[in-house]
């Protein structure tokens, strides 16, 4: 299967995007923003910190250079218990993939303690297939910015973390962006990938030189130690016929267990 641009994980935008509180876009032209926590969302500017060095682009780049570095039949997108959560991961960031277009996925995590957590609501990146060389970087982003799921056509972003008691509604699912956690739209700057035998795109084996994301992701925290439970979804909308549809849809809850 090769899908270009690739659409994952609850990664993917639309015509009714959820504005909730929080969310921004970071171009990869953008300064980053200081911030003295970096972890909380602010409507005074635009959302586009660094978080342990890197900013939101940045690390989608880093996200699928992991997501892209395992086989498509061991790869922690299509996994669908959770067995594969640890897989390549490293640093003070954890990150955490949705679907290849599924729904109702439960995958169970065990996450050592101090971990940051980054993950797609929906997200795309282009990898170049051969003649695609033809394209200008610029035509490239333009395509992923408004082309893709991941971009002018999402919809439906929601994510939430945990429940919390209400006195009216007993206990409903908190939304991180009201717990201080922004959704932001970033696309990464330009880089090269490495694609094992058997990858994701159906390319060819070795090192591809263009490698261009798009999506809105979520920076977490380093969670409390104990047992938590993380949703994210996202989906594609398009205009037919004067009627708002999905045309894809991604959705997971992890049932995440914070240094066992």
């Amino acid at each position: 299967m090769h899908l270009r641009p690739k659409q994952s994980c609850a990664i993917i935008v639309g015509f009714a995007i959820s504005a909730g509180a929080g969310i921004g876009h970071a171009g990869p032209g953008k300064s980053p923003q200081s911030d003295d926590n970096p972890f909380i969302s602010s409507k005074s500017h635009a959302t586009n910190p660094k978080v342990y060095g890197k900013t939101y682009g940045e690390w989608a780049a880093e996200w699928w250079k992991w997501a892209a570095s395992f086989p498509a039949d061991m790869n922690p997108i299509g996994d669908e218990t959770g067995e594969l959560c640890d897989m390549g991961q490293s640093g003070p960031v954890w990150f955490l993939a949705g679907t290849f277009g599924a729904t109702g996925v439960e995958r169970d995590c065990t996450i050592p303690p101090g971990k940051a957590i980054f993950y797609p609501l929906i997200n795309v990146t282009w990898v170049d297939a051969p003649g695609d060389e033809i394209l200008s970087d610029d035509e490239v982003r333009w395509i992923v910015a408004t082309m893709t799921g991941a971009g002018d056509l999402a919809c439906q972003l929601s994510s939430t973390l945990d429940t919390f008691d209400t006195p009216n509604f007993g206990e409903v699912a908190a939304p991180v962006t009201a717990l201080g956690r922004p959704i932001v739209r970033a696309q990464s700057p330009k880089d090269s990938v490495y694609l094992p035998e058997g990858n994701i795109f159906g390319l060819p084996a070795g090192v591809n030189d263009r490698l261009i994301a798009e999506g809105y992701w979520v920076m977490l925290p380093p969670l409390k130690r104990g047992d938590h439970v993380l949703n994210l979804h996202g989906a594609e909308c398009a205009e037919n016929d004067g009627a708002i549809q999905k045309t894809f849809e991604t959705e997971v809850t992890y049932y995440l267990n914070v240094g066992r």
